[in-house]
């Protein structure tokens, strides 16, 4: 009699480890269902490993071969889009970045020369009687005049000019500050601060006007995310004002098209 195929130890193995998973990382599934784009395009991803399975194991009838050929694309799959969510979180403590100031102008005293005019004596005649006596004349030397100009004030240190608390999307962690400096040399900084943010694949911070953006539609790469925890910094383009109106900063996982949390400047 042919054994039932769902008793079979490679089905029951596969449903062990999926239930395994929504366990530990169960913001897999919450972003699968986020939308009909990113359920599509899981759905798309698990038939064509299903596709794959079983034509190795139909036409492929060396054992060492069809292991081989089932192990290598489906454990480098794993660790490409599995792995991300159960490793543990990175983090960094990045320092504010070192930037040289402009120098202020006329900070060194202006000091005007002084002008010394010798005083003028004249000294008495002595004649033969009569004798006339002609009195010295005194000159007054006027002081010197310093003039000095008053030094202009330069901010030191990175000035805040805005911040916002992160919140965590479809299912993913999220917490800490996205706040924005303006530096000694008049740039601009965008810096996270003791950040949580959920674990996921090819995860990268973007800029969106407007009020709580989870899409990317007008929005502004900025760079990967450095790390999941912790205090980075990243280089905000000069043509972008984080200032001028609403913008929300964006973490976005791009292998599935998910949000991943966001923060309303």
């Amino acid at each position: 009699m042919t054994r039932n195929r769902f008793l079979r130890p490679g089905p029951i193995l596969g449903i062990l480890a999926a239930g395994g998973l929504g366990l530990v990382a169960p913001e897999i599934y919450t972003g699968t269902f986020s939308d009909v784009g990113t359920f599509a395009l899981v759905a798309a991803l698990g038939l064509g490993v299903g596709v794959w399975v079983v034509a190795v194991n139909r036409f492929v009838t060396q054992a060492v071969l069809r292991l081989g050929l089932l192990i290598v694309p489906l454990g480098a799959l794993a660790f490409a889009i599995v792995w991300p969510y159960l490793r543990p979180p990175t983090e960094v403590d990045e320092a504010f970045p070192t930037v040289v100031a402009a120098a202020p102008a006329n900070l060194e005293p202006e000091t005007t020369n002084p002008t010394t005019t010798n005083p003028t004596t004249t000294n008495p005649t002595t004649t033969n009687p009569p004798t006339t006596t002609t009195a010295p004349t005194a000159t007054t030397t006027t002081p010197p005049t310093t003039t000095t100009s008053t030094p202009t004030t330069v901010p030191t240190g990175p000035v805040e000019l805005a911040r916002a608390g992160f919140q965590g999307l479809t299912g993913h962690r999220g917490s800490g500050d996205a706040a924005v400096y303006r530096l000694e040399d008049g740039s601009t900084l965008l810096r996270f601060e003791a950040v949580d943010i959920g674990s996921g694949p090819a995860l990268n911070v973007w800029v969106v006007p407007g009020d709580d953006r989870r899409d990317l539609d007008g929005g502004t790469f900025i760079a990967p995310l450095t790390a999941e925890r912790g205090n980075q910094n990243y280089t905000v383009p000069a043509d972008i004002d984080l200032t001028d109106g609403t913008w929300t900063v964006l973490v976005w996982c791009d292998t599935f098209s998910v949000e991943v949390a966001n923060a309303t400047l």
